[in-house]
């Protein structure tokens, strides 16, 4: 009876220090890690990343889910690791389709339209092509991610949610696209695929770089103790230099606004002088323009501005870069809607609302124009309760035919970067 439990206590000690062992050995990885990316020591970065690739792929008791998952991110980090730090891009390619044969295998058990892996693991194959001159290629890929986007946006056209990021996605490839298209080509002769930007409506760098980092698993190992200045000067230029410099940079910038002593102006100057000729930095120059804006050094934020200008010459592109009159307060954003419901046009009227408000999109286009312009001929002038430089609270009224009376509705509006935009009515 007690050898027994003696075997009992040995085979319960034996569960609990298997149980524990693959959290911790994940932690001691991830420490490794931090310390490998710390001294960019990529040579040991692609063996711990083989080796802990091959310690999943023999194990048989990891669920599917957390095995692919992890798999995948692994997978990834080694691409990166292959083409942009030891120059092997065939390694690379081979990676990343390691990696997209995981995705697809686990896409079957979550169907439903996804925009971000998918297209951002053409972006990161479109740039490998890119760095070893192979354009056509390159420019293969770019238009599949456009192709992404557009398959996307159809999938949700009617479902009244939010196309995440399909714009400043859209406009980073046209962009790429734009840059190859003006090294092959003369002045002359170059038409741009990007004819306009708004970067007043329809960028978000921040958000932005946050949907990068989500297919650049190796930023968790790099944000606490890289200087991200340095880094930025001192890394080699690429394509996946640049969207990794771009969300360290904004991770930086985000803090910008509440942070006096935040050193991130010269790390975005850098990231600038860099990548010039990026859409990255045209998004980077108008958030430093708002942020300066903010903090009321106007000199700083016409400098950027300035430049925005100069680039918008050079690619013969219209950039719409400051706001728009008939937004200019809250009387004049509410004619504005009244005037696109007459017409009927969805489009013109959701430039009155908050961007990016999936709400009103569904709205208007279930009731449809015919509808919009009876709403519209009803709608009469509001009348100011309260505002201030950022808010303001106004009412209206209209008859309701069933009660036979007049009811009183209220408007809120929001100031975002000098344009008042409803924000709810």
């Amino acid at each position: 009876m007690k050898k027994r439990s003696i075997l009992l206590c040995i085979f319960s000690l034996l569960f609990v220090l298997t149980t524990l062992s693959t959290p911790l050995h994940a932690a001691r990885i991830h420490s490794q890690l931090v310390d490998l990316y710390t001294v960019s020591d990529y040579p040991a970065i692609a063996k711990l990343l083989e080796k802990r690739i091959d310690e999943i792929e023999s194990a048989t008791a990891a669920s599917s889910k957390a095995k692919g998952d992890e798999l995948y991110k692994l997978h990834i980090m080694l691409a990166h690791t292959y083409a942009w730090r030891l120059g092997s891009f065939n390694d690379g390619l081979a990676e990343y389709e390691r990696a997209r044969e995981l995705r697809l295998e686990q896409e079957k058990k979550k169907p439903g339209p996804n925009i971000t892996t998918a297209a951002l693991e053409y972006l990161f194959m479109a740039g490998m092509y890119e760095q070893i001159k192979d354009h056509a290629r390159a420019l293969e890929y770019y238009q599949k991610i456009l192709q992404q986007v557009k398959a996307y946006s159809d999938a949700v056209a009617n479902s009244g949610e939010r196309i995440f990021l399909g714009s400043d996605l859209t406009y980073l490839i046209q962009y790429a696209i734009d840059t190859i298209q003006i090294q092959q080509q003369s002045a002359k002769t170059y038409t741009p695929l990007t004819k306009k930007i708004d970067l007043m409506h329809e960028s978000n760098p921040m958000m932005l770089s946050l949907m990068l980092a989500s297919v650049l698993p190796e930023l968790e190992y790099m944000y606490e103790n890289t200087n991200i200045e340095a880094f930025i000067k001192n890394n080699p230029p690429s394509m996946y230099s640049m969207l990794l410099e771009g969300c360290l940079m904004m991770s930086g910038l985000s803090a910008m606004e509440h942070d006096s002593t935040n050193q991130m102006p010269g790390a975005a100057q850098a990231f600038i002088n860099k990548y010039p000729d990026s859409y990255l930095t045209l998004s980077t120059r108008f958030l430093l323009a708002q942020i300066a804006q903010q903090k009321g050094d106007t000199e700083q934020a016409q400098l950027h501005l300035t430049d925005l200008k100069k680039t918008a010459k050079k690619r013969n592109i219209e950039l719409i870069i400051e706001a728009d009159k008939k937004f200019a307060a809250p009387e004049s954003t509410w004619e504005a809607l009244r005037q696109a419901m007459r017409k009927g046009d969805v489009e013109a009227a959701l430039l009155c609302h908050i961007p990016g408000d999936p709400q009103y999109k569904g709205m208007y286009s279930a009731l449809g124009p015919d509808v919009l312009k009876k709403i519209a001929a009803d709608m009469k002038p509001i009348e100011k309760i309260r505002a201030d430089e950022q808010t303001a609270k106004y009412r209206a009224t209209r008859f309701h035919k069933k009660a036979d009376t007049e009811i009183t509705y209220y408007i809120y509006f929001v100031n975002i970067l000098g344009e008042w935009k409803i924000e709810s009515m």
